[in-house]
């Protein structure tokens, strides 16, 4: 048997909902509203396939342990894709790689 919960702890919760939502205290913006809301970060727009192909590349040489030929890879992508959670990565673990090494080479 389930017991019904007080009706403080669904006012909190709601409550809850709207400051995580970024709204006022006070707002009058409903619960059926809010839970349409999007409040996940905005998608990374989608790859073209020789983008994508060419972080497969960049990927691939990190596999193999060549952090330099992975960087060159990734500086042959467009700035507007760099933002893209796969190219992060990858530029972090070259990075990462040479760091360790001390063969750290900066591009543009």
């Amino acid at each position: 048997m389930v017991l019904p919960r007080p009706k403080s702890s669904i006012k909190s919760a709601i409550s809850h909902l709207r400051e995580s939502a970024g709204l006022p205290h006070g707002c009058p913006t409903s619960f059926r509203k809010l839970a349409g809301m999007n409040t996940t970060p905005a998608e990374t727009p989608r790859l073209s396939l020789a983008h994508a192909l060419r972080i497969k590349a960049a990927e691939y040489w990190l596999q193999q342990g060549q952090a330099q030929e992975a960087l060159q890879e990734l500086a042959k992508l467009p700035e507007t894709v760099w933002s893209n959670q796969r190219v992060t990565r990858a530029r972090v673990a070259a990075m990462g790689i040479l760091r360790q090494r001390n063969e750290i080479v900066m591009f543009r």
